[in-house]
């Protein structure tokens, strides 16, 4: 017990405690400084906009790669303001027989060529896919996008479904959209 009590060992301990600290005030700093911060939309107001339809309003893709737009929201930005804008879409897809068959889906703003949504700006989401269309050949299937600092104007916030090969049905589905206006 007496050399637990010596003087090296407190020197040893108050090291220990130092560096400990420093290590987590440190990283405290650091994450206050990173990326992560960024991504974080600003303070707004938050607005939610919606678009659904049932297997009663079932559509089809073509096989050409062509895009089908299956549902839409509209909102509009203010004059002298911003909007940051997050989108999910979700639905009940079934493919056609063929030897492949493959269903993609994106998120585009005002038309077929406008603005892609992030992440998926350059290619399409492959939402199913595969060399032979087997079962499971029906997939509820889901995927997200988002755009910051969308200048003041109305826009609408269209989802395309496309597919190659065989086609692709599309049966409930809905569209949630936030829009925060900054």
């Amino acid at each position: 017990m007496k050399n637990v009590l010596n003087g090296n060992l407190k020197v040893w301990h108050l090291l220990v405690v130092a560096v400990a600290l420093m290590v987590f005030t440190g990283s405290t700093i650091a994450l206050a400084d990173t990326d992560a911060i960024n991504a974080l939309f600003p303070k707004g107001t938050v607005y939610m906009v919606s678009s659904s339809a049932t297997s009663d309003n079932a559509l089809t893709t073509p096989a050409n790669g062509d895009k089908l737009e299956v549902l839409s929201v509209s909102f509009d930005v203010p004059s002298g303001k911003r909007a940051d804008v997050q989108a999910v879409f979700s639905g009940f897809l079934q493919h056609n027989s063929g030897t492949y068959s493959y269903c993609f889906g994106e998120f585009r703003i005002d038309s077929a060529t406008g603005t892609a949504l992030h992440p998926n700006t350059v290619n399409k989401y492959q939402l199913y896919g595969g060399t032979i269309a087997k079962l499971p050949d029906q997939l509820t299937s889901t995927f997200t996008g988002h755009r910051k600092g969308l200048r003041p104007g109305h826009y609408v916030l269209k989802t395309y479904l496309s597919s190659a090969y065989a086609t692709c049905n599309v049966y409930e589905r809905n569209m949630n959209v936030v829009v925060n206006i900054r």
